[in-house]
Order: structure tokens, then C-alpha cells, then sequence
């Protein structure tokens, strides 16, 4: 039984800004994800959490952590089936195995919008995967991005 699992965690950060030479600040509400390991009743903010940062900074709060959340329901599809699926890491991670997480969305009782949805968010993250060189099995050029 795997012990780990991502989360979604909510984050303020507190932003300084000087260019009106008061030093006024504005706190930004965040969702990042973490790894759970739930044993140890444990987290830590993981560095995939960078994906969201890279395309919903600036983006407000329910965005992020609705595009975290579909990150997330992928990323702990592949912890529960690392060993059918054959990946040790992101890096043996193929378009197939997004393919047949989205196939087993289909089977269960998720509306088609929702689907696609998570379909938007996992194109931006295998793009996003290889274009920061995490992945070797995939190009970002495969990808056409629906809008």
C-alpha cells in the first residue's frame, strides 16, 4: 500500500512591493501541491507545484487550485498504478499514460466538460514537462492546446 499521495495545499505569501517608495504590501493566495506521506502525517510543498506558478500565477486563487486538483487526481492515478503502468519517475512518463487515465475517467460517473477540462490542464502539463526537460518520451510540439 503506497504511503504517499499529492495534496493540494493553500499558501499566502505575502508580495513587497517598492516602486511606490512605501514599501506597500499585498498578500497573494496560492495553491501549490505537496506530497503527503501519510504515515508520518507529513507534507512538503513539491516542486511540480512550479507548473502551477508557471501558467496561473497571476491568476486568481480558485483557478489554481482547480487546475492543482487535476494535477493532483493525475498524479496519484500514477502512484496507484506505477506497476501496471511501468514509471518510476516523470521521466518514463508517455502521452499513452495520460491517454489511459483520461479513458478511465470516461468509465466512471465524470461529466464530459469536467473531462475535458482535465484534458486542458494535462496538455499544458506535458507541454510544460517537456519543455523544462523532464521528460525525454515526450514533445511539446504533439500538442495542440484546445482554448
Amino acid at each position: 500500500m503506497n504511503t504517499l499521495k499529492f495534496i493540494s495545499i493553500p499558501i499566502w505569501i505575502n508580495n513587497i512591493y517598492h516602486n511606490d517608495g512605501h514599501g506597500r504590501i499585498e498578500k497573494k493566495h496560492f495553491s501549490l501541491i505537496a506530497k503527503k506521506d501519510i504515515d508520518a502525517e507529513t507534507h512538503i510543498i513539491h516542486p511540480i507545484s512550479q507548473f502551477i506558478l508557471d501558467n496561473w500565477r497571476q491568476k486568481q486563487f480558485n483557478t489554481q487550485k482547480k487546475h492543482s486538483m487535476n494535477t493532483i487526481k493525475f498524479l496519484n492515478y500514477l502512484i496507484q498504478n506505477k506497476n501496471n503502468l511501468k514509471i518510476k519517475t516523470l521521466t518514463d512518463l508517455t502521452i499513452n499514460d495520460g491517454t489511459q487515465y483520461l479513458n478511465s475517467l470516461s468509465n466512471e460517473d465524470i461529466s464530459r466538460e469536467t473531462i475535458i477540462d482535465i484534458e486542458r490542464t494535462l496538455n499544458k502539463f506535458f507541454i510544460w514537462l517537456s519543455e523544462n526537460n523532464y521528460s525525454t518520451k515526450i514533445n511539446s510540439s504533439d500538442f495542440k492546446i484546445r482554448r
